[in-house]
């Protein structure tokens, strides 16, 4: 997988659910029955991360919502982004 640059934007991959109970959720990918847990804050990151918008857009969002330094952020979303992208629950578009 090439690096994930902040000017990229998700999708959501066809046969890919997400559950929301409370304030988590838990993602299936029903092609390959991989799935995956997110606390609170990994929702929120989701939630602000796959409505059309690029990375950056979402990182600019989220650091409006958390007391969060953006180095900080930055690097918890890119590695949620990989973990959810080798699980193929996410997919990283070129948005340039």
């Amino acid at each position: 997988m090439s690096p994930i640059r902040l000017t990229d934007s998700l999708s959501v991959p066809d046969g890919v659910l997400i559950r929301e109970v409370a304030d988590e959720a838990v993602l299936l990918n029903l092609n390959n029955e991989q799935y995956y847990g997110l606390d609170g804050v990994g929702l929120r990151m989701w939630q602000a991360l796959t409505v059309g918008v690029t990375i950056e857009q979402g990182i600019e969002e989220l650091l409006r919502e958390y007391d969060v330094d953006r180095a900080t952020l930055e690097r918890d979303v890119l590695q949620l982004l990989a973990e959810l992208a080798d699980q193929g629950l996410v997919e990283i578009v070129d948005a340039g």
